[in-house]
């Protein structure tokens, strides 16, 4: 398991296309609507 914090919501962005072409499971929380 791994924790990511980033203060740019657009670098998760990027990371969570990139856990979807791996195929990894992933959970995003962050403080949008």
């Amino acid at each position: 398991r791994v924790l990511i914090f980033s203060q740019m919501v657009r670098m998760l962005d990027i990371l969570a296309e990139y856990l979807k072409y791996r195929q990894f499971p992933f959970q995003r929380l962050d403080g949008s609507i």
